[in-house]
């Protein structure tokens, strides 16, 4: 009877290592790591500009806008006569995300800062 409780012991800590989450294989990332397989590309709103001011990206992209200026900025990507995203103020640091669900080309305006600040984005 006394080598009943210590051979359950010796087979607990012998299984116990088989179920272990640390021996999983991991996932490798999408390269946005939202598994969708779309990418991010980094825009600055820097000196009154957004840089790069032409974007060549795919549908279902994310473009993420991070304002590096001391100011507010906004953020209006339109066509011809339809609007695709706004963000009226942007303020110094703050990020926005915004991904590209529609093929085209858009002009991407900062109103307060127009007419210079301007750029174009074409979505494949």
């Amino acid at each position: 009877m006394n080598g009943i409780p210590l051979l359950f012991i010796a087979a607990l800590l012998l299984f116990s290592g088989c179920t272990s989450p640390n021996e999983s294989t991991p996932i490798p990332p999408a390269p946005n790591g939202n598994g969708n397989g779309a990418t991010i590309i980094e825009v600055q709103l820097k000196n009154i500009a957004f840089n790069p001011g032409t974007l060549t990206v795919n549908q279902g992209d994310t473009i993420r806008f991070t304002n590096m200026d001391g100011f507010a900025h906004d953020i209006f990507i339109h066509t011809e006569g339809n609007e695709f995203f706004t963000d009226s103020q942007t303020e110094p640091g703050e990020i926005v995300e915004v991904t590209m669900t529609q093929k085209g080309t858009f002009t991407l305006d900062c109103v307060r800062h127009a007419p210079g600040m301007t750029g174009t984005i074409i979505v494949n």
